[in-house]
């Protein structure tokens, strides 16, 4: 990964400094600073959401197995909750997502039923 200031990304844009495709991995405007990174950069298993339905926290366990998704057309992919504390849930994902996002959704499903979901944090 490479952080580096928004105004040099502006510059960069088109220059060819780099050996490999680099994508945004972050934005901190706070700090103003944005992160890069490869592709195998974009890539993670373990996902924070804030809970947005109440369900979860009254039926799911840590260490559930399940699926979820964090894009609409996706498919179901399979995952472990490790973690359900302050309103946070965090999982673990079989297969490593690329691209997760602040701000989408995490949807947790058993068979055809949806179990809850939050906003991935």
């Amino acid at each position: 990964m490479l952080l580096i200031g928004k105004e040099a990304v502006n510059k960069l844009n088109g220059c060819k400094i780099f050996k490999e495709p680099m994508f945004v991995k972050q934005i901190d405007p706070i700090k103003n600073e944005v992160v890069l990174s490869n592709e195998i950069g974009l890539f993670q298993n373990v996902v924070f959401a804030k809970i947005d339905s109440l369900y979860i926290t009254k039926s799911l366990k840590t260490s559930k197995r399940c699926t979820a998704k964090i894009r609409f057309r996706q498919a179901e992919e399979e995952i472990e909750i490790l973690n359900i504390e302050d309103d946070i849930l965090t999982v673990y994902f079989k297969n490593p997502q690329r691209a997760v996002a602040k701000g989408q959704a995490l949807v947790l499903y058993e068979k055809d039923y949806v179990l809850g979901g939050g906003e991935i944090c």
